[in-house]
């Protein structure tokens, strides 16, 4: 499975920083930012090509996303870093 970019009005990727997806194989690193209630925390995904930052629409779906992610996975790192808003 590969994570794609898609623009707000688009039904196709886009190309982002030259990648069309990210293979969810090669993720090696989930860094988050602080969720408290009623904010859109950022993340990081880190792969072994590059990264895609991410702020989330709500910070209640935080941890399902990263633990969707880490299903399966047990040689992907996931750091907090808390200065994140």
């Amino acid at each position: 499975p590969s994570l794609y970019v898609l623009e707000a009005d688009s039904s196709v990727p886009a190309v982002f920083f030259g990648m069309h997806g990210f293979g969810l194989d090669k993720l090696r690193r989930i860094v988050v930012g602080a969720a408290h209630p009623g904010t859109k925390p950022l993340m990081s995904l880190e792969f072994e090509e590059g990264f895609l930052p991410v702020r989330l629409g709500d910070a209640s779906v935080l941890r399902g996303l990263v633990g969707v992610l880490l299903n399966g996975r047990d040689n992907v790192q996931v750091l907090h870093q808390p200065e994140w808003c």
